[in-house]
C-alpha cells in the first residue's frame, strides 16, 4: 500500500477533486519501491461518483534509467510534482523533500532561458539548475549539477543528456497514454455494464481479467446473477400470488351469485306463505259462514218439526 495511502482519507479526497482521473508518484518505504499510481473515478448512472478504481506500477526500472542517465556524478536528476515535492531522485533518498531544500536562496536567471538558473558554491563552484515540464502531466524534470563536470565535454554532454531525456519522456509519455488508454477503454466498457445492471438488465456481463479490474468484474458479475436469480423468484411468486388472486375472485363471485338466488328463493317462499295464510284465512271466514248458515237451517227445520208435530196433534 503507498505510504500516502494509509488511510481512507485519500479516497474522499480523490472523490471530491473534479478530475476524473488522477496520477501520482510514490514512495513505498516498507518494500523500497517507486510507484506510478493511476486513480480513476467509477461513476454511477446518475453521473455521480460512487468509487476509485487504482492501478499501480513499478517505476522502479525507470528509476534505475534515471540513475543511468546523469551525466556526473556530482549531478542530480529528479521528477518533481506541481507542489514543487520531489517524487523521483537519481539518488534515491530524496522522496518527499521541497525542491526549494536543493537550492540557495539566491539565484542567478539565465537570459532568454526561464527555466535555467546558475549560483556559486565554494566545493563545486558554479552550479546549473535546469527544469523541464512534462507536457499533459503535473510532473516535472529537474537538473542540478556543476559547470566543472562539463568542460572536458560540455557539448558532447548536453547533447547525451538532452537526447536521454527525450528519449525517456518519449518513452514514458508512450507508455503512460497506452496505459491510460487502455485502462480508460475498460471503465468506459464497465460504466456501460453498470448503467445496463442500474436499468435492470440483470443478464449483462463484465469482462474478467486477471487483475485488479478483472476481480472487480468477477464480483459484479456474481453480484449481477445473485440479482437476477433474487428478481425471478419475487417474478414467480408474484405470478403465483396474483393466480390465487384470480381464483379468490371467481371463487367470491360464485359464492355472491349463490347467495343472491338463496335470498330470491327466500323471498318467494315468503310470497307464497304469504299467499297461502291469506287462503287459509279466506277458508276459515267460509267455513264459518257455512256453519252459520247451517246453524240458521238447523233452526228452520227444529221450527219446521214443531210446527208439523203441532199440526199433527191437532
Amino acid at each position: 500500500m503507498k505510504s500516502g495511502k494509509k488511510s481512507f482519507s485519500w479516497f474522499f479526497k480523490l472523490l471530491g477533486q473534479s478530475k476524473k482521473m488522477t496520477l501520482d508518484i510514490d514512495f513505498d518505504d516498507k518494500t523500497g519501491t517507486t510507484d506510478f499510481w493511476i486513480d480513476a473515478k467509477v461513476f454511477n448512472k446518475e453521473k455521480n461518483p460512487i468509487g476509485i478504481v487504482g492501478i499501480c506500477l513499478s517505476l522502479d526500472s525507470a528509476l534505475e534509467i534515471v540513475r543511468q542517465a546523469v551525466p556526473s556524478k556530482n549531478s542530480l536528476l529528479l521528477l518533481t510534482d506541481a507542489d514543487n515535492n520531489i517524487v523521483m531522485s537519481s539518488r534515491g533518498d530524496e522522496f518527499g523533500t521541497s525542491l526549494k531544500s536543493k537550492l540557495p536562496e539566491s539565484v542567478e536567471k539565465v537570459k532568454g532561458f526561464p527555466q535555467i538558473k546558475t549560483w556559486e558554491t565554494a566545493d563545486l563552484g558554479k552550479m546549473i539548475y535546469a527544469e523541464r515540464q512534462i507536457s499533459g502531466m503535473p510532473y516535472k524534470i529537474v537538473l542540478i549539477t556543476p559547470v566543472q563536470d562539463f568542460l572536458p565535454g560540455i557539448f558532447e554532454m548536453i547533447r547525451r543528456s538532452i537526447l536521454t531525456t527525450i528519449v525517456i519522456l518519449l518513452l514514458t509519455a508512450f507508455f503512460i497514454s497506452f496505459v491510460i488508454n487502455k485502462l480508460t477503454a475498460r471503465i468506459s466498457s464497465m460504466q456501460h455494464s453498470f448503467e445496463g445492471i442500474a436499468a435492470g438488465d440483470f443478464t449483462l456481463t463484465l469482462e474478467t481479467k486477471n487483475d485488479e479490474l478483472g476481480q472487480i468484474a468477477v464480483f459484479l458479475n456474481q453480484m449481477a446473477r445473485a440479482l437476477q436469480r433474487s428478481f425471478l423468484s419475487i417474478r414467480n411468486e408474484t405470478l403465483r400470488m396474483k393466480e390465487v388472486g384470480e381464483n379468490l375472485s371467481e371463487n367470491m363471485h360464485t359464492t355472491t351469485n349463490s347467495v343472491r338466488q338463496i335470498s330470491l328463493n327466500i323471498d318467494g317462499v315468503k310470497e307464497q306463505t304469504i299467499t297461502q295464510a291469506a287462503s287459509v284465512t279466506e277458508t276459515a271466514a267460509t267455513v264459518e259462514e257455512m256453519i252459520d248458515t247451517i246453524g240458521r237451517l238447523n233452526g228452520t227445520i227444529e221450527s219446521q218439526a214443531i210446527s208439523v208435530a203441532k199440526s199433527s196433534w191437532q
